[in-house]
């Protein structure tokens, strides 16, 4: 995040996310007026909450959490199962219940729901079925009133090294479009 601010980035653009933020960082991000903080478990949505109180100013956060989707690349680098430490399971309702736990945190902004299943993926159908459990937990929620305004599908795809006729976006690009309505896509 902050090297982000040092090559002039807006605050509004940045998304800060990953494990082991510090108290320094986490106020440092509310004080720069970031877009969102990605909270990793449920101990850090209540630190974030506990300093957002602090220093008398909303958080915007976002719940990270994890799908249970095999992404198909090197052990080391998938964090999107439920064998890795990484996010908030959804399977057992616990994303769930910390979501609306950060509907109801006067300290806190709901800005959705994040997930990061991986890193060098050459393939697009991890991402499709992440994208279909991060979009029926949505459901879910705003079916119960909730306001969950955004899904991040986070980053990881590879580097091809070759050209290739075939963009990979194309496919990704097609099914967002069946699923979501017009212009809500950035």
């Amino acid at each position: 995040m902050k090297r982000a601010l040092i090559a002039g980035i807006t605050p509004d653009k940045i998304v800060f996310s990953g494990v082991g933020k510090t108290d320094d960082e986490i106020r440092a991000a509310l004080q720069a007026g970031i877009a969102q903080i990605n909270a990793e478990s449920a101990t850090e949505l209540r630190h974030i909450s506990q300093i957002a109180a602090e220093t008398k100013r909303q958080a915007p956060v976002a719940l990270r959490v994890n799908v249970n989707v095999d992404p198909g690349s090197h052990a080391k680098i998938s964090t999107g199962q439920r064998s890795t430490k990484f996010g908030i399971p959804v399977a057992d309702g616990e994303a769930a219940m910390l979501y609306r736990q950060l509907c109801s945190d006067p300290n806190l902004i709901p800005r959705g729901l994040a997930v990061h299943i991986g890193s060098q993926l050459r393939k697009l159908d991890p991402f499709e079925r992440a994208y279909q459990e991060l979009l029926a937990l949505a459901d879910m929620l705003r079916a119960e009133g909730l306001d969950v305004p955004m899904l991040d599908l986070g980053g990881g795809l590879g580097v091809i090294m070759k050209r290739t006729r075939h963009p990979i976006l194309t496919p990704m690009d097609k099914w967002l479009r069946v699923s979501l309505p017009a212009g809500s896509i950035s």
